[in-house]
């Protein structure tokens, strides 16, 4: 009877393996859309040489004029992220601005969608943020914010 409990609960704690991925991650390849709620990070996984990076959503500024206002300032979303790679402990910050961000230094003055360039691993990369949802609204007040990022090889 001994040996019975013995090996259940040598089972219980060592013969099962957790093989969950941890829900805040989201792995995607290198060149793919992936979305990212503010907290989460995103792993991404290189096609060729299997290196990943992960980026983390670090924080989300939106004062864009909402939906069907009268605004004398179009606005602007940040967003600053952090990314990392699994082969060094080297990590940047990216900072990101889509909507009229002249005053945060883009000539360009009103942008559709931020690219940033940037070197881990002696390896080039662009992450590109696409999208900052929901759009302000005078209505509805979303607290969560999510962004469309993509990360390319260069």
């Amino acid at each position: 009877m001994r040996s019975i409990n013995f090996l259940i609960i040598f089972l219980v704690f060592f013969g099962c393996k957790d093989d969950q991925v941890n829900p805040d991650t989201t792995e995607i390849k290198i060149g793919e859309e992936f979305e990212l709620e503010y907290k989460t990070s995103g792993k991404v996984i290189a096609k060729a040489t299997n290196a990943a990076l992960e980026f983390t959503l670090q924080s989300v500024s939106d004062s864009r004029c909402p939906e069907n206002a009268n605004c004398f300032w179009a606005g602007n979303a940040k967003v600053n992220g952090k990314i990392k790679s699994n082969e060094s402990d080297e990590q940047l910050e990216l900072v990101f601005c889509i909507g009229d961000c002249s005053s945060e230094g883009h000539p360009e003055g009103y942008t559709i969608q931020d690219t940033v360039d940037f070197d881990l691993d002696d390896k080039s990369y662009m992450a590109v943020l696409k999208a900052v949802t929901p759009f302000p609204s005078l209505i509805d007040t979303a607290d969560t914010k999510t962004v469309l990022v993509e990360i390319l090889e260069k």
